[in-house]
């Protein structure tokens, strides 16, 4: 999420020190560091619970499925905001509300199961529209844009980043921008705009380095290896991967380190590829040595593996950067 915790500290010691964890728990969540962040959510809730607070309850439950999302643990994260919704719903709280519904949609959006993930954030985005509540608006856009990259709708996709992007630009969200930013760079990158990408990407990178989120900073990374591995600079893709596979491995992303080393892989295949199909061409042309009609030929395949390595490297993907 984009937001930090918002309970309330009041003169009792139990609400005072549950929501001092809650905040705890934050600036853990905040560094990629999960299992610590989630200990500290669990003591708020226990606290909460103890407390018959369960305004303070559901909102260990949103921050419990946030960090159960970031851990790839779907059915707790599931699980964790399904409870929150009930009790956001129960009380009427429409803020807590849509958190839940926007952690819910990101769920389903991990689980690849886009439709089920757009009702949810469409919930959401009701409930901010009728709430005039911008801010949280702009998280949920943040949601229907990465459903609509993954579904290869583009346009719209960016339509959304956009959107969101000037939001929390204006409220002063840099997580919000970063993540905006991020997906306006994955959007670019797959319709083959790849300066807007790189700007966009340098952008969201600079503002993850600059508040501690270690993982945001590694996918910008990758993102920027892709588009450098697009324009055939290898040797800036191979450093930016291996920068990006350096950071996963310190905080411990499985996925991310997979991602890394998937793309320097893809380095490896396409250079590899490229002086070696050279090195055929020049071996061809030689041979047709006074056969303009071959020779020509022989260019032109030239041409058209520089295309095809320039736009298609072996290996790469525009599904995920």
């Amino acid at each position: 999420p984009s937001v930090i915790p918002t309970s309330e500290i009041r003169s009792d010691v139990k609400a005072r020190s549950a929501a001092l964890l809650l905040t705890s728990g934050y600036v853990h969540y905040s560094q990629d560091d999960y299992e610590t962040a989630a200990a500290f959510f669990n003591d708020a809730l226990a606290n909460a619970t103890a407390e018959s607070d369960a305004s303070s309850a559901a909102e260990c439950q949103n921050w419990l499925g946030e960090v159960y999302l970031a851990q790839k643990r779907h059915d707790e994260a599931k699980r964790s905001f399904s409870e929150a919704r009930s009790t956001y719903t129960s009380l009427g709280n429409d803020e807590g509300l849509v958190r839940s519904l926007d952690g819910l949609g990101g769920v389903y959006h991990a689980q690849h199961r886009y439709d089920e993930a757009e009702k949810f954030f469409l919930e959401a985005e009701k409930i901010c529209v009728r709430r005039d509540d911008e801010a949280g608006r702009a998280q949920v856009l943040n949601g229907l844009g990465a459903v609509r990259l993954a579904q290869r709708r583009y346009n719209d996709a960016r339509n959304y980043f956009v959107r969101a992007l000037a939001v929390h630009s204006r409220v002063g969200n840099p997580l919000g921008q970063a993540n905006s930013l991020n997906g306006l760079g994955s959007a670019d990158y797959a319709q083959c705009r790849y300066e807007g990408a790189m700007e966009s990407f340098a952008k969201a990178g600079s503002i993850y380095g600059r508040i501690g989120n270690a993982v945001g900073r590694a996918n910008t990374l990758n993102g920027v290896a892709a588009v450098l591995l697009k324009q055939r600079r290898y040797s800036g893709a191979r450093e930016r991967y291996r920068q990006a596979l350096d950071i996963h491995k310190r905080v411990d992303n499985h996925l991310g380190q997979a991602n890394s080393q998937n793309g320097l892989d893809s380095v490896d295949h396409a250079q590899y590829r490229c002086e070696g199909a050279m090195e055929s061409f020049a071996e061809a042309e030689s041979r047709r040595i006074g056969n303009a009609v071959g020779r020509a030929a022989t260019l032109t395949l030239a041409g058209t593996f520089f295309f095809l390595t320039m736009c298609n490297p072996p290996g790469s993907s525009s599904a995920e950067l």
